[in-house]
């Protein structure tokens, strides 16, 4: 077998790696798995394919192949070899349309007056020693003239794809014209008169039309065409050799006549007949790959209607997504055709504006411009790192869509997203140190004797962040319990971490799915008692654990937003540390202490590793419980918040009243 068949779980497949400059637009490897041919015809068409995809990338990095067109191009060529049968695999027939995409790509170059459109073409010259500049005027004829000349060979190639022999150049029409289908702006040639191709085999597919710019030994090249040796001189012999190397006319006619018999006369022979005067073709508007024109603005509402339209976008998503897309319309103008945004403009937007961009730009800077900010000295406190990263992550997925949509030949900030490992180490929440934490709950007993002391929000203030501290638990997965999510199960008063449509609870992923027991520390100051005597109200508000809490489209925790700004002004606690500091406090105290990391990730919702611990396991509660209780932050917590620990008995009591009150609600 050779180096591109591989097997893999008992499949065999197709693989090449592909060079580094190539992978944004092909990724990191092409593997195609090999299904429907025996294993011998897969290992010959496997080297085939294989060998000729390391000839395509060495055009394309060179500049012959386009990187817009590469995706589309090494694809068909896989399919080509790979999956056609054998006799396909050596007369492979480019479809018409692709052809007329070509044109329109050359097309629209010309009446834009679009030297760049022709960058194979500039650079392969410069490669000869003919120096061609994009950006002078003086060279723009030179360029048109080749988009002209390429317009002609897709158009033949067109014709010929059909099964069209009397195409005005392997045959003159009936009037003896060599080319009527393009009109004097399009092509140059005087009617009537043949091209400058030399007769040698023909061309027909599209691998031949890109390979055209390849170098040719100057053999080859012959003395078909002499210019006077000047620069305007050699680039215009140059772009004839070029065509006349992509579509060359048959030296033998009567090949084609007989094709044309085959493809299109009658049972019974009979001599061809002349056809009919070739109709000038529509001058195709699309740049090659493009299936249709919107600019950046249509795109984006399209993008967003689709994105929101189905409901299940939080109102944090939606206001993401409106932030990365805002930046990209003032960037680059609402009326930007999106097929122009290039792979530099992204690279641009990611070295120059992101890291300037400034952070809670709405609220610090509601009335100034894009431009007006980027100016600013000195410049604003930016966005983070990794906020940066997901401006650009966000990017790259709209532009993906559009390319599924065919307003983008390919995503131009694909491979632009980095990992940003450092940068999630050094933004990522730190936990709190004892003294903070001492600090925190300390403040927090103290509450009732403070002169802005609201009673009725002490319950919540008071168990969540103990609830956070000794669960783990995420700050809306505790705002959002209910009173039947504290139950009892196998004799352990756990909480139950569930989504629901009725009370819309939402979870992070199905790891936060999970029923965890309750620490010891929280029974013992008395949780299950607060929880009693709320099943236990006469009239209460709601079936909430915490009843002043109230849902917004974020969840349940809007009210406990004042927990951050309090550690912040009046304790002066890094802003850097915030309520969810407390998850890292419980993960790193448990990391260090408990080796059995599925027990972890069971009690904090964190994802198991592997299907196996995803899918089917479930962590037992009796060894939950006994992990949990290793959580010991060295601090003696019944004493900072002021309270004698109950006894085991108490706990016990409140426990069967708790299994009491469930089942009478129950039934």
């Amino acid at each position: 077998m050779n180096r591109y068949l591989q097997e893999r779980k008992g499949r065999w497949y197709f693989r090449i790696r592909v060079p580094k400059m190539l992978q944004p637009h092909l990724n990191t490897e092409i593997s195609y798995p090999i299904w429907g041919i025996d294993i011998n015809t897969a290992n010959a068409r496997c080297m085939v394919l294989g060998e000729r995809l390391k000839f395509i990338f060495e055009q394309a990095k060179s500049g012959v192949i386009s990187m817009g067109i590469l995706n589309l191009f090494v694809r068909e060529t896989c399919a080509n070899i790979l999956y056609r049968d054998s006799k396909g695999m050596f007369s492979q027939v480019t479809p018409p349309e692709r052809y007329e995409a070509a044109m329109g790509h050359y097309q629209t170059a010309i009446q834009e007056r679009n030297a760049k459109a022709a960058t194979e073409f500039i650079r392969l010259v410069n490669n000869q020693g003919v120096p061609i500049d994009p950006d002078n005027p003086n060279d723009l004829p030179i360029i048109m003239n080749y988009c002209q000349g390429m317009i002609e060979t897709c158009r033949i190639l067109k014709e010929r794809a059909s099964g069209n022999i009397r195409n005005g150049f392997d045959a003159p029409d009936e009037h003896g014209n060599w080319s009527t289908a393009l009109s004097q702006d399009d092509i140059t040639i005087p009617q009537g008169e043949p091209p400058w191709f030399t007769d040698e085999s023909a061309g027909e597919s599209l691998e031949q039309l890109v390979e055209f710019a390849k170098p040719t030994p100057k053999e080859e090249l012959g003395n078909t065409i002499r210019a006077p040796e000047t620069p305007f001189g050699r680039a215009m012999s140059r772009v004839r050799q070029l065509e006349a190397l992509t579509i060359k006319r048959s030296s033998d006619l009567k090949r084609w006549q007989r094709a044309a018999v085959q493809w299109n006369a009658p049972q019974s022979p009979a001599p061809l007949q002349p056809s009919a005067p070739a109709q000038p073709i529509a001058a195709a508007s699309l740049p090659y790959g493009i299936r249709k024109v919107k600019t950046l603005k249509e795109g984006i509402e399209e993008y967003v209607h689709e994105k929101t339209s189905s409901g299940k976008m939080d109102r944090k998503a939606r206001n993401t997504m409106s932030a990365f897309l805002s930046l990209l319309e003032e960037c680059f103008g609402s009326e930007r055709k999106l097929h122009d945004i290039d792979r530099a403009m992204i690279v641009k937007l990611r070295s120059e504006v992101l890291p300037r961009y400034p952070s809670n730009r709405k609220k610090r800077f509601p009335d100034k411009s894009l431009n007006e900010l980027l100016k600013m000295t000195p410049a604003p406190d930016p966005i983070g790192a990794k906020t940066q990263n997901h401006y650009l992550s966000g990017c790259s997925t709209f532009f993906n869509w559009c390319v599924q949509c065919g307003y983008m030949a390919n995503n131009p900030a694909r491979g632009l997203v980095e990992k940003a490992e450092l940068a999630d180490l050094t933004e990522q929440r730190p936990p709190f140190t004892p003294k903070e934490l001492k600090q925190i709950f300390a403040d927090i007993a103290d509450m009732p004797g403070q002169s802005n002391f609201q009673s009725k929000l002490y319950e919540m203030r008071y168990w969540i962040p103990l609830i956070g501290l000794y669960q783990g638990m995420r700050l809306n997965e505790i705002c959002q319990l209910h009173l039947d999510d504290v139950c009892v199960v196998d004799g352990l008063p756990c909480l139950r971490i569930q989504p629901s449509k009725e009370r819309q609870q939402k979870v992070k992923n199905s790891s936060s799915i999970r029923t965890i027991p309750i620490h010891s520390v929280l029974l013992k100051l008395g949780f299950l008692d607060y929880v009693v005597t709320r099943w236990e109200k006469k009239r209460r508000k709601n079936d909430q654990l915490f009843e002043e809490l109230t849902r917004t489209e974020d969840g349940y925790l809007r009210k406990m937003q004042y927990f951050n700004r309090r550690i912040h002004e009046r304790l002066k606690i890094s802003k850097r540390k915030s309520f969810h500091s407390f998850r890292h406090n419980f993960d790193t105290e448990l990391s260090n202490k408990e080796p059995n990391a599925f027990l972890i990730q069971c009690l904090d919702g964190h994802a198991r590793q592997g299907e196996l611990g995803a899918r089917y396991s479930k962590g037992n509660l009796q060894a939950m419980k006994e992990t949990l209780e290793k959580v010991d932050y060295g601090l003696d917590m019944f004493k900072i918040m002021g309270r004698k620990p109950l006894t085991t008995t108490a706990v016990q009591d409140h426990t069967k009243r708790l299994i009491e009150l469930t089942a009478t609600a129950a039934r």
